[in-house]
């Protein structure tokens, strides 16, 4: 996507360069990369779950931190990973990431989960599709209303119709004013992104 001229930007400039507030419409990023890159990696250190080895993260271009570990990150900041578990609880719970009330109602923005609420799940989704199982961590991750939220290849196990589904979703977190960022190799998941980054030897490589 985009014309071959790049620039060349340090990962956590480039990500987490947006402001809450801010006046600028939001965007959608999509970050690529060979497997391996690193891509997952950065979306881990995004959330502190990893403490990086050098660098800064500069946070409404003032505050600067050397980790997001033990930080209230999470509170502006959602992820999707297909590395997240499925507990051993319904359907439900697991949307709502409650795993002991068994009345627990999911408020997610995203419907893409058929399955009934009251559902069984056993450990890690093993009673499910590969599909389905994607389908609840997705609604999960949009259960809690975030400043921006991280994909992490959201569209593997998604059937194209499902794919459709998820991009109609993207577009309406832009409109509520949110920022996405999306890690992907589906080129119509890339379509709706507005901003197009590579990462390449560490570093991350503009697109326009």
């Amino acid at each position: 996507k985009g014309s071959t001229r790049r620039r060349r930007r340090s990962p956590m400039h480039t990500i987490a360069s947006w402001n809450r507030g801010q006046s600028s419409p939001p965007t959608t990023r999509t970050i690529k990369g060979v497997n391996g890159a690193g891509k997952t990696t950065l979306a881990k250190l995004l959330l502190g779950l990893l403490t990086p080895t050098s660098g800064t993260f500069c946070i409404n271009s003032t505050e600067k931190f050397s980790t997001l570990q033990n930080s209230n990150i999470t509170d502006y900041v959602g992820l999707f990973s297909a590395d997240m578990y499925i507990y051993s609880s319904s359907v439900s719970n697991n949307i709502a990431f409650n795993i002991f009330n068994d009345k627990a109602a999911s408020k997610s923005i995203s419907h893409l989960n058929q399955l009934p609420e009251d559902f069984l799940l056993f450990f890690n989704g093993i009673n499910i599709s590969q599909g389905e199982r994607q389908k609840v961590l997705l609604d999960r991750c949009l259960q809690h209303e975030k400043d921006i939220y991280v994909f992490d290849e959201p569209d593997t196990n998604l059937d194209f119709n499902s794919q459709r589904e998820m991009i109609k979703i993207f577009d309406e977190l832009k409109k509520r004013g949110k920022a996405v960022v999306i890690i992907s190799h589906n080129e119509h998941t890339l379509d709706c992104c507005d901003k197009f980054y590579s990462l390449e030897n560490g570093k991350i490589i503009e697109q326009e």
